[in-house]
């Protein structure tokens, strides 16, 4: 192939959210495709895969995002707080689910869901508090 042209580029990309698709299926997670660019010498893609957990919202993991993987983001947060994945507490009048954590985050590594589904993250040291593990 000498260049990508943009016929190429559109092809590729299909042919990658079929492949997508089918591990995000095998995985039980929902797919998404961002957005693509391309030149005559490269093609950038992005992409996403969403978890739907029982009873609560959306919560987004994907690559070029904070999470790498739910994998990663629950052995992370087995590694800085035990047996704290799914525990709940309360903050300044709402309520937040521990849903996973990213040692690559310092300061705030701790990822949690607000009782309106919003995405928030917290010190280990408040979490550990305001927990019983």
């Amino acid at each position: 192939m000498a260049n990508i042209d943009r016929m190429t580029a559109e092809s590729i990309l299909r042919d990658m959210d079929i492949a997508l698709k089918s591990i995000a299926a095998k995985y039980g997670l929902l797919h998404k495709r961002g957005r693509g660019r391309f030149d005559a010498a490269k093609l950038k893609a992005s992409f996403e895969f969403n978890v739907q957990a029982a009873g609560n919202p959306t919560v987004t993991v994907g690559f070029g995002s904070q999470h790498a993987v739910t994998a990663s983001a629950s052995r992370d947060l087995s590694y800085l707080l035990p047996g704290a994945m799914g525990k709940q507490f309360t903050w300044k009048r709402h309520s937040f689910k521990v849903v996973g954590a990213s040692l690559r985050r310092h300061k705030y590594p701790i990822d949690t869901i607000r009782d309106d589904g919003k995405p928030f993250h917290f010190t280990t040291e408040l979490v550990r508090k305001l927990i019983v593990i």
